[in-house]
């Protein structure tokens, strides 16, 4: 949903073309806070007693480990050639030094909050599959949800866990969540809010309402229209700009790759 307004090269190249990512220790080291975290709530959910702040955040050295091995086997490219943010300071020794406190701080946060994970379609609500066509003239969308919470009144609160360093900007992700929980899993709520919860921080970003369907199906939906047409006719527009030393396949862009090995621009269909 965002990887092709944020360059079309980019996507053409991973989603079309099927270059090989160079793997980033941002990806190892977010998805295994991921991990702790989805460890952690899974855990909590049927032990009125659950792991410790600290006890939890001992468990990011095991989960990057698994993440570190599973990385170089999909990928066959060896550790000493992936990308690490800041110039190089944000390696597997960075994250091993600061993840743990911020697996820490989420396990302290939620120890005193209000909502639970909902149920959905039998299971927890934490890595909700889906696969959901927002309208017959647009294509299936497929994501993935990292948790679905309910409150005592019933309201619903989707959550999307940010490990970079960035903070979101866009909440289109969280839109089509909400519509698609709705119209795959049938869930409701009197009201819809979303959020992203800020590992660097310790904290979630303010919660944005969800809860009228028209205007957010309107812009979703447009929005996908507008993606799918330009994807359909062949347009794939890149994106010079200074994140491009960090983008996994530059090496294969016909704008800022290497020229022995970049690939060559196609010519739109129509």
């Amino acid at each position: 949903m965002t990887s092709y307004p944020n360059c079309g090269m980019a996507y053409r190249l991973q989603r079309v073309d099927g270059v090989v990512e160079v793997p980033a220790w941002w990806n190892v080291g977010g998805t295994a806070f991921h991990e702790c975290i989805r460890e952690w709530e899974t855990s909590a959910l049927d032990n009125p007693e659950p792991s410790t702040p600290d006890t939890q955040a001992e468990r990011f050295r095991h989960h990057i480990a698994e993440q570190t091995a599973a990385t170089v086997l999909s990928s066959g490219i060896n550790m000493s050639a992936w990308r690490v943010a800041r110039g190089g300071k944000e390696d597997r020794d960075w994250w091993l030094d600061n993840a743990p406190g911020w697996v820490a701080a989420y396990v302290t946060a939620a120890l005193a909050r209000e909502s639970h994970i909902e149920t959905v379609a039998g299971m927890p609500g934490m890595e909700v599959e889906f696969m959901w066509r927002p309208a017959p003239y647009l294509p299936e969308v497929k994501g993935f949800i990292d948790q679905v919470h309910r409150f005592p009144n019933g309201d619903i609160l989707i959550r999307d866990l940010k490990s970079g360093s960035s903070r979101p900007v866009d909440s289109l992700q969280l839109k089509v969540y909400r519509l698609a929980l709705e119209d795959e899993y049938g869930v409701s709520a009197p009201a819809w809010y979303g959020d992203y919860w800020l590992a660097r921080r310790g904290e979630p970003t303010r919660a944005i309402n969800l809860t009228d369907r028209g205007p957010i199906e309107a812009e979703v939906f447009n929005r996908l229209a507008m993606m799918d047409s330009a994807e359909q006719a062949g347009y794939y527009m890149p994106n010079p700009s200074s994140l491009c030393s960090a983008c996994g396949v530059r090496a294969a862009c016909p704008v800022m790759g290497d020229p022995a090995t970049a690939r060559s621009w196609t010519v739109p269909t129509s």
